[in-house]
């Protein structure tokens, strides 16, 4: 099952700093976190694809998600 754009869930900012207790510092180590991540896991997503690995492809995208 695939999930469309109408299905993903606006960004809420304020929610996001009211449950990191408005540590902004958090939020940056979050941030640079993701930016580190996210592409890695993008990249092990694409060769799972390329190679038919369904479980690799499985992990990373729910690595991506979170």
């Amino acid at each position: 099952m695939s999930a469309n754009f109408s299905e993903v869930n606006e960004f809420d900012q304020a929610e996001l700093m009211e449950r990191l207790g408005g540590d902004t510092n958090l939020l940056q180590i979050l941030v640079q976190s993701a930016m580190t991540t996210i592409p890695q896991y993008i990249n092990q997503a694409e060769q799972a694809q390329a190679s038919n690995d369904n479980a690799a492809l499985t992990k990373a995208a729910h690595a991506i998600k979170g």
